[in-house]
């Protein structure tokens, strides 16, 4: 009974508009209050949930996208994603999505990636031709595979609370992303074919070839994280902290689009963003320790057990139970108290750790574009100046194709598993 309190005061709170953070703090303590367990454990559980080394990688790679933003960096990853791709019918909507999986290669972050794209194509988009609300919804759509495409934030922390290897999480995520990518291409083209766009002039081989070059030096954040994290020269951690490094002195020497007396303000609001990631990871840490008290993930595996004990069902019923929870729940707090869940399921099951982490990440990526707490949506919306519902009827198709490449990963695992075993084996 305590559990189902736990669970119905924290939605009580939800729909009385809470933060999720002091949601999840003020049901855990009511429920500890009338467990009658010391207070003393709520300081040594959120101490215990703060005290992972892995977690230290999500201040630095939220920094590296804030620096890449600031630094301009991203306007020269547009103008090469403009040479590939700009040719094509809807070329600036191919952009949009191209310009976010480079993105993603090299923050980490979808909210970063939405930040530093919805600034700079969302108004040429529209000038274009598309509609204000299909603009908002490809530039949301794409930016999710900011967590999906190496290196990854959701990743990082799933890997440490689940003890699977973050290198081989990181490999799993190519082709996902890349189906994730293409899918949006596709519909993308469909949208400037139904509305009369043009194809643009095709930039010459020779140009192609210059931006690549002159992309190099940002194209590298993303060789120096995947590549040192997979060939085990440094962890996740250091690989973020290197980064933040080599953006600091590529945009303050090379480029010099950030002057020195800028970098205090910068660092602060990264300080402020990772406060409040902080919180919520405190938060979390409690009520899923709660709910590990109260046994919870024995009661709803069992249950799920009950429906079926078919990797590819439970897999299934997972991601609608994550398609639900991420309307209303934030994706660190998702995977801070559901994790142990996720790992029993697989053991029982038999699913691969791997395809089990990979299918979390990406239905955890999916909620940043539903509402109420899809956060790359409510930017991309206001940035397009769009009312949030009519930006979301917008975003329907996406989420579908999004789905649909889901169901893909879920039914045939090889297709995750196939670049770590080949490059990770050891951890496959």
């Amino acid at each position: 009974m305590m559990i189902l309190l736990l669970v119905v005061l924290f939605f009580i709170m939800c729909f009385l508009r809470v933060p999720i953070a002091f949601a999840l703090s003020f049901s855990s303590l009511i429920v500890i209050w009338r467990l009658g367990i010391s207070f003393q454990q709520v300081v040594v559980h959120t101490l215990k949930g703060l005290e992972s080394f892995p977690l230290l990688a999500v201040p630095f790679f939220l920094l590296s996208g804030a620096l890449m933003t600031e630094s301009k960096m991203a306007e020269q990853l547009l103008r090469f994603s403009n040479a590939i791709v700009g040719r094509f019918r809807g070329g600036l909507a191919h952009v949009n999505v191209l310009v976010s999986m480079i993105f993603a290669g090299v923050s980490g972050s979808s909210t970063a990636d939405t930040s530093g794209v919805s600034g700079l194509l969302v108004p040429p988009m529209i000038k274009e031709g598309f509609s204000p609300e299909f603009t908002a919804a490809i530039t949301a759509a794409s930016s999710v595979m900011g967590n999906i495409i190496p290196p990854s934030i959701y990743m990082v922390m799933y890997g440490s609370m689940a003890g699977v290897s973050v290198g081989a999480l990181f490999l799993a995520g190519f082709i996902p992303g890349v189906l994730v990518g293409l899918s949006q291409m596709w519909l993308a083209y469909r949208e400037a074919k139904r509305t009369g766009l043009e194809a643009h002039e095709g930039v010459p081989l020779k140009g192609v070839a210059k931006e690549f070059v002159l992309s190099i030096p940002v194209l590298m954040v993303g060789v120096i994280i995947v590549g040192g994290v997979i060939g085990g020269v440094f962890t996740p951690t250091e690989a973020a902290a290197i980064s933040v490094v080599y953006i600091l002195v590529m945009s303050v020497l090379v480029y010099k689009t950030i002057r020195p007396s800028e970098l205090p303000a910068i660092l602060i609001r990264g300080g402020r963003s990772y406060a409040l990631t902080l919180f919520l990871i405190a938060s979390a840490s409690v009520f899923g320790w709660l709910i590990a008290y109260l046994d919870g993930p024995r009661m709803v595996s069992q249950w799920m057990m009950r429906i079926s004990s078919n990797p590819r069902v439970i897999l299934l019923l997972v991601s609608g139970m994550l398609l639900i929870t991420g309307t209303f729940l934030s994706e660190i707090a998702t995977i801070m108290i559901f994790t142990p869940l996720f790992t029993r399921l697989a053991q029982l099951c038999g699913i691969h750790p791997i395809q089990m982490g990979i299918v979390v990440v990406m239905m955890l990526c999916l909620g940043l574009v539903t509402p109420p707490y899809g956060v790359c949506l409510l930017i991309a919306a206001d940035m397009a100046d769009v009312n949030l519902m009519t930006a979301t009827r917008a975003t329907l198709p996406f989420i579908v194709a999004f789905l649909a490449i889901v169901a893909i990963v879920i039914f045939w695992p090889d297709l995750v598993l196939v670049i770590p075993r080949l490059v990770m084996p050891r951890f496959v």
